[in-house]
């Protein structure tokens, strides 16, 4: 029990006031000078985070990214060698080639011949093309003879140039072979054939094609031994399964309900929307007038009006007393 409650027992039981407010009244003292500005209080704990504001607009679109690097340049492969064509036809006879030297002189000891035309000159010509003329011939070479005969005829004999037909021929060459002058004095015949090298063998055409590769297979050079038709295909593998887009949304979620990855196969759209949960309530700005003072000894109470005391506001306290005794 409080002083002031032993005060009020004692003054009326003995009779010297007839109700309480007199007791106040007679302990209610002078009112006491304004008291200093009090220390500041401690910080109270912060207040729990705000509701989450509306997504905003979607921002222009960027600028257009540099180029990407060029890739690496692919690998050439080289075909197989083809087969060797047909003998093309004989070309055109080329020109007489240029007159040779002198063949060796013979051994009959003949090496000259002069011939001397009776009366007036003779006309030269070669193959038809005149000379000239002259009164004089002497044939010169090796073995030349002449006879002369009764009408007057002068038959003049010069024996063909000298060598003798090759009797071997060289190759067929190797493919890749380089060209020779030779220094055999036989002369080659008109019908001799050198030949050819045995035709390489051809690879042959496959029957079978690998694929379709699956996606991300490496690529593999291979060790077959035939060649690839034209018109091969290695095929592609089935398109990979898309997903579809999700016909429904999850949310929304409880205040404070923890994140989930999901199972689903569905892909979200771009404008899907999870909402949100509906706003919590506020409490209201209290009343502006006090609740009344307080006295010694009273109880608190937590309330129930369901405002929200400003945070500037003041209990007030009665003002001090001297108990007295009856």
């Amino acid at each position: 029990m409080t002083v002031r409650d032993e005060i009020l027992r004692s003054a009326l039981a003995a009779g010297k006031i007839a109700d309480a407010a007199e007791v106040l009244a007679a302990l209610r003292g002078d009112k006491g000078e304004k008291g200093d500005k009090g220390d500041r209080g401690v910080p109270g704990p912060q207040g729990e985070q705000g509701l989450v504001g509306p997504q905003g607009e979607r921002g222009e679109k960027g600028d257009k990214g540099d180029p990407g690097l060029n890739g690496a340049p692919g690998e050439s492969i080289i075909g197989p060698k083809g087969e060797q064509g047909e003998k093309g036809d004989p070309g055109k006879d080329g020109k007489d080639g240029k007159p040779g030297k002198p063949g060796v002189a013979g051994r009959d000891g003949i090496t000259d011949m002069t011939w001397v035309p009776k009366g007036g000159a003779l006309q030269l010509a070669d193959e038809g093309v005149a000379l000239g003329t002259t009164g004089k011939m002497n044939f010169v070479g090796a073995g030349v003879t002449t006879a002369l005969a009764a009408d007057g005829t002068s038959t003049v004999t010069i024996p063909g140039g000298g060598g003798s037909p090759a009797s071997t021929v060289t190759g067929p060459d190797a493919f890749g072979a380089p060209a020779v002058v030779g220094v055999s004095a036989a002369y080659a015949r008109g019908d001799h054939d050198h030949g050819l090298p045995a035709a390489p063998a051809v690879p042959a055409a496959a029957t079978t094609v690998t694929g379709p590769d699956s996606f991300g297979a490496s690529a593999v050079v291979g060790t077959g031994t035939e060649f690839a038709r034209s018109d091969h295909d290695h095929g592609l593998p089935a398109a990979p399964a898309m997903p579809t887009p999700a016909s429904t949304v999850t949310g929304p979620d409880a205040y404070g309900a923890s994140a989930v990855v999901g199972s689903s196969a569905l892909y979200a759209r771009q404008d899907h929307d999870h909402g949100l949960p509906a706003a919590v309530s506020v409490p209201s700005a209290g009343a502006s007038s006090d609740i009344g003072v307080e006295y010694l000894g009273v109880a608190a109470v937590a309330g129930a009006t369901g405002k929200y005391a400003d945070a500037g506001h003041v209990h007030k306290l009665p003002g001090r007393h001297t108990p007295f005794f009856m």
